[in-house]
């Protein structure tokens, strides 16, 4: 039991470092680690944001046959990463429409590749500028 557990969670940091790797188009846990490495480097925020954004993603994205190379949660990490500085709330509010968008994309057929976290950002960038006001 305990091993089959341990097996399972080194499976799900592989897929979340597989979906950071994507964000440079390298589908492997290596080229993830290295960029958490960057971000943990260059500012922990960042780092933290990546890994939220894509867990997040694809958690709720669990169950499409791209789960294990990746190809889910680079969309929530770029919009996590995007969308750092705008607060906590907006950044995940973010990642749940780019979750949706991909989702949607997905439903109809449509290869979403990096649509998602562009519409996400940019919704997400001016409903903040409308609530600010």
């Amino acid at each position: 039991m305990h091993a089959a557990a341990t097996e399972a969670h080194s499976a799900a940091l592989r897929t979340l470092l597989r979906s950071l790797g994507q964000i440079v188009l390298q589908a492997n846990a290596f080229t993830g680690a290295c960029l958490v490495a960057g971000w943990l480097l260059c500012d922990p925020r960042l780092a933290c944001a990546a890994l939220i954004g894509a867990g997040l993603h694809v958690l709720l994205g669990a169950g499409a046959s791209s789960f294990d190379a990746g190809l889910l949660g680079f969309n929530g990490a770029l919009t996590a990463l995007a969308l750092t500085g705008c607060g906590v709330l907006w950044m995940l509010g973010g990642v749940a429409l780019s979750v949706a968008l991909q989702a949607a994309a997905a439903h109809v057929g449509v290869a979403a590749l990096s649509a998602p976290f562009v519409a996400a950002t940019w919704s997400v960038q001016w409903l903040r500028q409308r609530a600010v006001r």
